[in-house]
């Protein structure tokens, strides 16, 4: 959409009712454009509609792309605190991360013993991927993908993934059903219920439009995996991946608001960060900026 013009109503998918409009934000990586977010009654935030040419706004990635399997072990070591809690559920066994780009964690998880496979989009990614022992396929549509696959799988993970997804209802469904008995299914994510997103709304960094198509609140991917059969057993916002990720969300802003002020900048880069976090999260909730839910497929199930 362009500046000033006033947005179409959206249809929230689950629900299939009007969703309320929120703002228009715009990319932070300055490449042109003003994109729609919306809301539904079930705290679904999504973006309507979404750029046809959005593949050009991956076209820096996240990372750069490691030339070699040492490459990529060096950086990895800095992810491997991600598999801290699975290894107390599942120590060994079949691994499948979804969407998980350069595979910082599917190689951690490799190199702590799991037999590990991988759905990634890009091609270079999973050339990498397969050429350091990882089960890499190659898909722009995982739930499909999951749908046609022979396996199961004693650990399924989606860091920071399902918000780029097109339809993640139906990724969440079908990694479910790709679950052993006893298996878990690892979520983190965006948090559109956090303290960051009601004070930033679409300054908020991690909103970062247009490449986070959806934003799913914590009771609706519950419900949808206990509508498969699992059961929440771990849920935070304030692990160590979550706490990064407030860390990064505060200072971002910081940096926003004081750029043109260098000394202050300096100081509340540092420092503010902390009180802003504190003035503003809820003693108790889970609204710190990223959420990490574990779900369990129930043994003998």
């Amino acid at each position: 959409m362009s500046a000033g013009q006033k947005p179409n109503i959206a249809i929230e998918t689950l629900t299939g009712r009007p969703a309320e409009f929120l703002f228009a934000a715009k990319d932070n990586r300055g490449l042109p454009g003003q994109f729609a977010y919306w809301r539904g009654e079930n705290g679904h935030v999504f973006l309507d509609p979404v750029p046809a040419d959005l593949d050009r706004y991956y076209a820096e990635g996240y990372q750069p792309i490691p030339e070699s399997e040492a490459d990529l072990a060096k950086v990895a070591k800095g992810d491997a605190y991600r598999l801290d809690h699975i290894k107390k559920l599942q120590p060994t066994g079949t691994f499948l991360e979804i969407g998980p780009w350069i595979g910082l964690t599917a190689y951690s998880a490799k190199q702590a013993g799991y037999a590990v496979s991988a759905i990634e989009r890009d091609s270079a990614c999973v050339d990498l991927l397969r050429r350091c022992g990882i089960k890499a396929i190659q898909s722009f549509d995982p739930a499909e993908t999951l749908e046609n696959l022979d396996e199961s799988f004693d650990v399924i993970g989606m860091w920071h993934s399902i918000e780029h997804l097109p339809r993640p209802w139906e990724v969440l469904r079908a990694s479910a059903r790709r679950l052993n008995p006893g298996g878990i299914l690892v979520v983190a994510a965006p948090n559109p219920e956090s303290a960051q997103f009601r004070v930033l709304g679409k300054h908020w960094v991690h909103l970062d439009a247009p490449r986070h198509i959806h934003f799913l609140p914590i009771a609706l991917v519950k419900q949808l995996c206990e509508n498969e059969g699992l059961a929440l057993v771990a849920a935070t916002s304030d692990d160590h991946l979550g706490l990064m990720l407030e860390e990064h969300g505060w200072r971002s802003e910081i940096f926003r608001r004081a750029f043109n002020i260098p000394g202050l900048k300096t100081v509340l880069y540092r420092l503010g960060w902390q009180r802003l976090r504190a003035k503003h999260r809820v003693a108790g909730a889970i609204d710190g900026a990223g959420y990490s839910l574990i779900f369990q497929r129930p043994p003998g199930s």
